[in-house]
Parts: structure tokens; C-alpha cells; sequence
């Protein structure tokens, strides 16, 4: 089923959600309601031995009632990966994060993990040397090189420290460990995007992006997750 097939349009409680704290007064209009199917094939998926949904379910229930929402999402990337059997921790992340990259690999080295850090202008890449044509010498990101590196080097998980929107993109549709986000960077809120989000729902923040003529955006890029 295609996204303009579907019979909702998402989910319509303003606060909390009804499936769990109001079973009983679940809206019409709820998708737990309205894509029933959906919701059976992802049980299905959950069941089925080995999947990646049920391998990844059976990491958390093992930590379930051991106080994690006391700890931080450090520890919490610690436990998943204990969980998993993950011993080798990748991270990638935007060059003013390396100080805490650093911080948090002697983190993982104290509760014997293995990790590897890589800024996002390894390898110095100018926009000649990516065939894109643009008046600047900036010194480019370089998110498929941190990708490959970590898969070189054998990564277990990969997380992500503040790459830039777009970035994260290309590092995680060519990593080949999962990845999983430490920091999401946002420069005006000291990297707090929820506090933002907050100000622009209360009137307080005038949102602008800066939106490209549609002229000038690309027909049919390739959005899949399948690497080429």
C-alpha cells in the first residue's frame, strides 16, 4: 500500500496517546483503527524468528524494568549494544563535536567497548572533487567517507554526533551498521531543536526556511534505502 492509499493521514490525539493511556475512547480516526492491516503486518514482522524488528525487540525486553529512563542516552547505547552483543561502537560527527567524540570514546573504553571516530572533513574534498560546480573553496563534509571508513574499520553500531541535515542522510544509507543519533546539531538552541520547536508552537520563533525554487529541485533522486 502507497502512502496515497493510506485511510489516515496520522495520528490525531493532541496530548496523550488514547491506544495506551484510553483504550477505550480510541478516536475514529486513530490509524490503530483505521490501518488494521498495517498494524498486523508489523506484528507479524515482530514475530517472525530472527527479523530485524524481532532481534532488536528482544535487546530492549532485556532491559525493560532496569531503570533506564534514569540514565543517558549514553548508557542507554551502552546497554542496547551489551544487549545485542555489540562490542564495536562507530561514531561520525560534525569536526566541532570531536572533542566529545573523544569524551565519550574513553566513556566506551571504561566499560570495554571498542570505538573509532571520524570528523566529517576527513579527506578535505573541494566541490571540484565531488563534480558539483559552485563558487566556493569551503571545505566539504564528508559523511560517505566517514561511512565507509567505519565499515573498514568493522563497526557494530554507528552514532551519529550533529551531522548536518542531508548529511546524516548519506552516512546512513551507506553504513552498513545501524546507526542511531547522540546529538542532533542545531546551532541557535545550543543543539535543543525540541526548546525550537517549542518557541515556534507558542508564536515565539519566525520560521523562514530558506526554500529552493521547485524548478531548481531534482525530479526522481533516489530516496530508497538501497545502496549503489
Amino acid at each position: 500500500m502507497s502512502g496515497r492509499d493510506s485511510k489516515t493521514s496520522g495520528c490525531v490525539c493532541p496530548t496523550d496517546c488514547a491506544t495506551l493511556f484510553a483504550p477505550d475512547r480510541v478516536p475514529p480516526a486513530c490509524p490503530a483503527r483505521r490501518e488494521g492491516e498495517v498494524m498486523a503486518r508489523a506484528r507479524e514482522e515482530y514475530r517472525r524468528e530472527a527479523s530485524v524488528a524481532r532481534t532488536n525487540w528482544e535487546a530492549f525486553a532485556r532491559l525493560v524494568g532496569h531503570g533506564g529512563a534514569g540514565r543517558s542516552r549514553l548508557e542507554h547505547v551502552m546497554e542496547f549494544s551489551r544487549s545485542m552483543g555489540w562490542k564495536r561502537i562507530g561514531m561520525a560527527g560534525c569536526a566541532r563535536y570531536l572533542p566529545l567524540m573523544h569524551a565519550a570514546e574513553r566513556v566506551l573504553a571504561e566499560f570495554g567497548f571498542a570505538s573509532a571516530c571520524f570528523s566529517c572533513k576527513v579527506g578535505g574534498n573541494k566541490f571540484p572533487d565531488i563534480d558539483i560546480e559552485k563558487d566556493s573553496d569551503w571545505t566539504l563534509c564528508n559523511p560517505l567517507g566517514q561511512a565507509l571508513l567505519l565499515n573498514e574499520w568493522g563497526a557494530d553500531l554507528n552514532v551519529a554526533f550533529g551531522l548536518c541535515m542531508g548529511h546524516d542522510l548519506i552516512f546512513q544509507h551507506y553504513s552498513d551498521a545501524p546507526v542511531t543519533t547522540l546529538v542532533v546539531k542545531e546551532k541557535i538552541s545550543d543543539d535543543d531543536p525540541t526548546a525550537t520547536l517549542r518557541r515556534m508552537d507558542a508564536g515565539e520563533y519566525a520560521c523562514a526556511p530558506f526554500l529552493v525554487d521547485e524548478e531548481d529541485a531534482p525530479a526522481g533522486a533516489e530516496t530508497t534505502g538501497r545502496r549503489s
